[in-house]
């Protein structure tokens, strides 16, 4: 935790852990040991230290869960303002569809998509960790011979172009990798070669879907760049549709 809170703290504009003391409401010396991890955070510590550096739901997670407490609660689905004609066009889609930030945070998503992935309706979810080691796990048909290397191949790419994102999705970003590389299968493809090119979007994979039926159902993953002077780079709109052309079963 020392060197990504060294980050944090950089980006806005401290130096060393005794300028946080204040923050703290201890000893500068202290302070400094809490940054270090030399001493363990209180909650009430944590939730100060979040604030003043402004740190967003997936980077107050990541310090919360390595002091030791609970996460904070998520933020509602929806938080980031998407512009209308961005929404409307989503809306318009018969198959699922989905928002995304550029860390893979679930800004929207149309009926469609909430009726093939319910825990799409999870406060603050992140479509990647839910599909790797959330409830979405359950939807994957060879999870771990075809969905996780090609999802690992797509973060790996991602992480690869983040230097062209914001601050704080470059951050959301790592923290939310550093979540799913707590699961051994993930872990094993993270550390060993794969094939950046054989990532999820534009590719046919197999899902459970609700509704559907019994019997996996073939799906075409499709992303489109999001290019609006209000969204952030990176942003973008996920089609997930049957690779036969069926229309979605009636609710």
């Amino acid at each position: 935790m020392p060197e990504i809170l060294r980050q944090w703290m950089t980006r806005r504009g401290l130096r060393s852990g005794e300028q946080l003391a204040d923050v703290f409401a201890v000893h500068p010396r202290h302070a400094a040991r809490l940054v270090s991890g030399e001493r363990k955070m209180t909650l009430s510590q944590v939730q100060a230290l979040s604030k003043a550096l402004r740190l967003n739901w997936a980077e107050a997670k990541l310090l919360h869960s390595r002091a030791g407490h609970l996460p904070p609660p998520p933020p509602p689905r929806g938080g980031v303002e998407i512009p209308h004609p961005l929404l409307r066009t989503m809306h318009r889609q018969q198959d699922a569809a989905m928002i995304e930030g550029p860390d893979w945070e679930l800004l929207d998503c149309n009926d469609a998509a909430l009726r093939n992935f319910p825990w799409f309706s999870n406060r603050g979810v992140n479509v990647m960790e839910g599909l790797l080691v959330g409830e979405g796990r359950a939807q994957l048909v060879d999870r771990e011979e075809v969905w996780i290397p090609a999802l690992v191949a797509q973060i790996k790419t991602m992480v690869l172009q983040s230097v062209h994102y914001q601050v704080e999705h470059r951050h959301s970003l790592m923290a939310m990798t550093e979540v799913i590389r707590r699961d051994p299968a993930v872990e094993r493809f993270w550390l060993t070669s794969v094939d950046l090119q054989d990532h999820t979007y534009g590719r046919r994979r197999a899902m459970y879907l609700p509704g559907w039926g019994e019997e996996p159902v073939e799906l075409d993953v499709l992303s489109f760049a999001l290019e609006h002077p209000d969204v952030s780079t990176g942003t973008r709109m996920v089609v997930v549709a049957a690779a036969d052309g069926r229309p979605q079963p009636p609710v």
